[in-house]
């Protein structure tokens, strides 16, 4: 049966011991017929592979390599084959079309097989881009396409901005499509390459992307949250008090501000809630110290994140990390203060003080308290109402929500 299978397919599947001469006269039959190739690699040969896959004769060439045959072991290497068996699949062209795949069953390969072909290869796949990055054999131009590909899919290029800076003139950084690609549709590190070169030239850049300081501030803002997240998600304080230094010296903030209001959130991100309460109640006294006489006008840091709104954040990560009747209380008598100092809508607030009251055991007051969040809500922010109004549900229905 085996014997028959292979005549059927014979010039389409190649499979069984095939070395780096064999990988030539695939890809030169794959270029002449336009058909994929479907590389299995295993870790050794096995005369009773399960993993026979005569389904992808249509549009693929099949081959097999095994990672335990030292002439085969360049295709291990270049695909950087960590686990066994795999598969990799190439468009007609010999360019990687998706990301090297661990494969456990004909369904893997079917599945994986049936995305590839779906797959528009007009352009360089993605994942051949990938490969040449990690093979660190790209120019500035190949980086570039490679940053702006991954940006349409959402992903991090904050590495690849700065090795961008170490490939590309001082000309094409401070192109105007280049630093809007940079800044304004990614995130960057901070500290790191790019942002060292943006802080020598900011003027520069600002002119560029006619930018005020307001403006700049906002995409750098935007990027230092961002390093903040992936501060916390590594548990890293020393990157913490550098990314604290870094602001303070960007913005010429309240040391004391900045200090807190990224302590806190830390201690939030990480589930550490004896060291949140203590570091909010610190932070929550510096923010009423720094109060305006004026209560009605709102008091903002100069990164123009409202006092108010602070005072809303801490008492929100008290409410998610705290049960203690006191604390809650406590944290219920910053959002009056919050209200207090807010300008404009105050739908945050009122929602954090309905959850504090609804986990109080105040159930008519938080239910009162999240309808005025509700209707507070602009008009053009559905989704922000219809979350409100799902914690208004639960709450009528007497159900937990945190």
């Amino acid at each position: 049966m085996k014997f028959r299978k292979i005549i059927l397919f014979v010039g389409l599947i190649l499979s069984i011991n095939t070395g780096r001469a064999e990988l030539a006269n695939v890809l030169n039959l794959a270029k002449n017929t336009g058909k994929y190739i479907a590389i299995k690699v295993f870790e050794t040969p096995d005369i009773n592979n399960p993993l026979d896959s005569a389904c992808l004769a249509s549009h693929f060439i099949e081959m097999s390599v095994y990672a335990s045959n030292h002439n085969e072991t360049s295709i291990v290497k270049k695909y950087n084959i960590r686990t066994f068996p795999s598969i990799v699949i190439l468009n007609s062209g010999g360019q990687l079309l998706l990301p090297v795949k661990k494969i456990t069953c004909r369904n893997d390969i079917e599945d994986y097989a049936a995305m590839a072909v779906t797959i528009n290869t007009e352009t360089k796949p993605l994942a051949q881009m990938d490969l040449d990055y990690y093979n660190n054999s790209m120019n500035s131009l190949h980086l570039y396409e490679y940053i702006d590909r991954r940006t349409a899919f959402g992903l991090d290029n904050s590495r690849m901005i700065d090795d961008y800076v170490q490939l590309a003139s001082k000309q094409d950084l401070l192109n105007r499509k280049t630093l809007t690609l940079f800044i304004e549709k990614n995130n960057i590190n901070i500290p790191g390459e790019f942002f060292s070169f943006v802080q020598q030239n900011r003027e520069n850049v600002e002119s560029i992307l006619t930018l005020n300081d307001m403006n700049f501030q906002f995409f750098i803002n935007k990027s230092l949250d961002y390093n903040l997240e992936n501060i916390c998600a590594n548990r890293d304080e020393i990157a913490l008090q550098k990314i604290i230094d870094t602001k303070i010296q960007l913005f010429a903030d309240d040391p004391d501000i900045v200090y807190n209001e990224y302590t806190t959130r830390y201690y939030y991100a990480t589930s550490q809630p004896v060291k949140l309460l203590e570091q909010s109640r610190v932070f929550v006294d510096i923010l009423l110290q720094n109060r305006e006489n004026d209560e009605n006008k709102p008091l903002l840091s100069l990164s123009h994140v409202p006092y108010a709104m602070h005072l809303r954040n801490s008492a929100q990560y008290i409410l998610e990390t705290m049960s203690h009747k006191n604390i809650l209380n406590e944290a219920l008598k910053w959002t009056a203060i919050a209200e207090q100092m807010a300008a404009g809508n105050k739908h945050d607030i009122y929602e954090t003080r309905a959850c504090l009251l609804y986990k109080l055991g105040k159930s008519e007051d938080a239910i009162a308290c999240m309808e005025k969040a509700f209707f507070a809500v602009p008009d053009d922010n559905s989704i922000r109402r219809t979350n409100i109004g799902l914690l208004l549900v639960k709450m009528k229905r007497k159900e937990r929500i945190y």
